[in-house]
C-alpha cells in the first residue's frame, strides 16, 4: 500500500509545475503543453479528487482494523449525594425508650477501570485486517484507473484542438489560393481570354473557401471549450496547445496488445485485490463461529466524602482478574456471515474475469484500430501528393488556356480534400495511439 503522504505531496508539486507552465503566457493566448495539462486535469478533476478520498477511507479503514490486535481500557468515574431518614425505637441513658430520628446525608466517590484484550481469535483479526488492506490497495488501484481515464479524455481533447490548428491553418491556406485563382481569372477576363462568368465562378469558389475558414475556426472555439471545461478552467480561456514532437511508440498486435493490457492495467490489479479481500472476509466470517480467548483486568474504587470517616461506610478498593472463554452457542448474526461473504467472493470473481476480458478485448480492438489509421494515413499521404501535383500543372495549363475553368476548380477541390483528409488522418493516427496506450495501460507514456 502506497504511502499516503508521498502519494499526494507528488501531485501537489506536479500540480504547481502545470500552473507555473500553463501562465507562463498569461499576457496572450495560454500556451499549454501536452504534459501540463495531463498534470493540470489529474489535480483538478472532481473524479480524481473522489477517488483520492475513497483511496484515504479504505486507508484509514485498514489502519483501524489494526486496532483488534490491541487491548481496549475503559474508565468510569461518578459522583453523588444521598440523603437518608431513619426513624425508630432506642434507649436513652437512664434506660427508657425513646425516638429516634436520623437525618443524613451521604457523598459518594465511584470510580472504575476496565482493560480487555483478545489474546486469540482462531485468525479473526488477521483476516480482517488482511481484508482492510487489500481493499486500500484495491482503491489505490482505482485511484490510477480514474488518472488514467482523466489522461485519455484530455489527451483526446488535447490532440483535437492541435489538429483543429492544423485544419485551420489548411483552410486559410485554401483561402490564399482561390484568391490566386480568382485573381488569375480576373487578369485572363480583362485581356479577353476568358469569358466573364469565369470570374463570377472564380468569387463564388472564393467565398465558399472563406466560409469552411470560418466555420474551422467556430469548430475549434468549440474544442477549446471543451479543452478548457475538462481542465476546470473558465470556458473562454484563450488557449494555444503545441502538438508533441512525437508520440510514444504503439503496439499494432492484437494478440500482444491484450496480453499485455492484463498485465499492466490498474482496474485488473483492483480486481484481484478484491478477489483477496473478499476471500479474507469469508476466512473471518467462517473462524468467527470459534471460541474466543480473552483476558480482562477491573479496577474499582469507592468512598465517602466527608470530614471525617463514617464507620458504616469504609473505602472499598477492589482489583479483579479474568480469563475468559467465549463460544457463540447462538448468534443468528456470526452464522448468517458466511452465506453473505461467500456471495461477495463469488460477486468479486465474476467482476474480475469480466474485468480481465472487457480490457483484453479493449486492448485488441485498439491495435486493430491502431492498424487501420496507419494504413489511412499512408493512403492520405499519397493522394495528398498526387493531389498537389495536378493542381501545380493544372494552374500552369489553366494559365496557358489549355483547360477550362472546370477543370482548374475541381483540381483545388480535389488538392483542398486530399490536405484535409491528410490533417483528419493523422488525427486519427493520434486518437489511435492514445486508445492504444489507455487499452494497454501505458497512457502515462504520454507525460514524458
Amino acid at each position: 500500500m502506497m504511502p499516503r503522504s508521498s502519494f499526494f505531496s507528488v501531485a501537489v508539486v506536479s500540480a504547481l509545475v502545470a500552473t507555473s507552465a500553463f501562465t507562463a503566457h498569461a499576457q496572450d493566448a495560454y500556451e499549454l503543453t501536452l504534459p501540463a495539462a495531463l498534470v493540470m486535469a489529474r489535480t483538478r478533476a472532481a473524479e480524481m479528487r473522489a477517488a483520492r478520498a475513497r483511496h484515504e477511507t479504505a486507508s484509514a479503514e485498514a489502519d483501524a482494523a489494526l486496532a483488534g490486535y490491541l487491548p481496549s481500557l475503559s474508565g468510569q468515574a461518578g459522583a453523588g449525594q444521598t440523603w437518608s431518614r431513619t426513624e425508630g425505637k432506642t434507649l436513652d441513658e437512664s434506660g427508657n425508650t425513646v425516638d429516634y430520628v436520623d437525618n443524613g446525608t451521604r457523598r459518594q466517590l465511584d470510580a472504575s477501570a476496565s482493560l480487555r484484550w483478545t489474546a486469540f481469535d482462531f485468525w479473526q483479526t488477521p483476516s480482517r485486517v488482511g481484508a482492510a488492506r487489500a481493499d486500500a490497495r484495491a482503491a489505490f488501484q482505482r485511484v490510477r484507473a480514474t488518472a488514467n481515464d482523466t489522461t485519455r479524455a484530455v489527451a483526446s481533447a488535447y490532440f483535437t484542438v492541435v489538429f483543429d490548428q492544423l485544419l485551420d491553418e489548411n483552410a486559410k491556406l485554401t483561402t490564399q489560393i482561390r484568391e490566386r485563382h480568382a485573381a488569375i481569372t480576373h487578369g485572363l477576363v480583362a485581356s479577353g481570354i476568358r469569358p466573364t462568368v469565369e470570374e463570377a465562378r472564380a468569387r463564388v469558389e472564393l467565398d465558399l473557401a472563406r466560409l469552411e475558414s470560418i466555420t474551422t475556426e467556430r469548430q475549434m472555439a468549440q474544442d477549446k471549450v471543451k479543452l478548457a471545461t475538462i481542465l476546470l478552467l473558465p470556458p473562454t480561456t484563450p488557449i494555444k496547445v503545441v502538438r508533441p514532437a512525437v508520440l510514444p511508440k504503439a503496439t499494432e498486435e492484437p494478440k500482444l496488445a491484450a496480453n499485455e493490457a492484463a498485465e499492466r492495467r490498474p482496474e485488473v490489479r483492483a480486481a484481484y485485490e478484491s478477489v483477496e479481500a473478499r476471500e479474507r472476509a469469508l476466512t473471518a466470517a467462517k473462524v468467527e463461529r470459534l471460541p474466543t480467548i480473552g483476558a480482562s483486568l477491573d479496577a474499582t474504587h469507592r468512598s465517602t466524602l466527608a470530614d471525617r470517616e463514617d464507620p458504616r461506610y469504609p473505602k472499598e478498593n477492589a482489583l479483579a482478574a479474568m480469563l475468559t472463554v467465549s463460544v457463540p452457542v447462538f448468534d443468528w448474526r456470526v452464522w448468517g456471515q458466511v452465506p453473505v461473504a461467500s456471495g461477495n467472493l463469488a460477486a468479486a470473481e465474476a467482476e474480475r474475469a469480466g474485468t480481465v476480458a472487457r480490457v483484453r478485448g479493449e486492448a485488441a480492438e485498439a491495435a486493430y484500430g491502431l492498424q487501420s489509421a496507419r494504413l489511412a494515413l499512408e493512403q492520405s499521404r499519397s493522394t495528398r501528393d498526387l493531389a498537389g501535383a495536378t493542381l501545380a500543372v493544372m494552374e500552369a495549363r489553366y494559365q496557358a488556356g489549355l483547360v477550362t475553368t472546370t477543370d482548374l476548380f475541381d483540381a483545388a477541390a480535389r488538392d483542398a480534400d486530399a490536405r484535409r483528409g491528410l490533417i483528419r488522418a493523422e488525427l486519427g493516427v493520434a486518437q489511435a495511439v492514445i486508445q492504444e496506450l489507455a487499452a494497454t495501460g501505458r497512457i502515462t507514456e504520454l507525460e514524458r
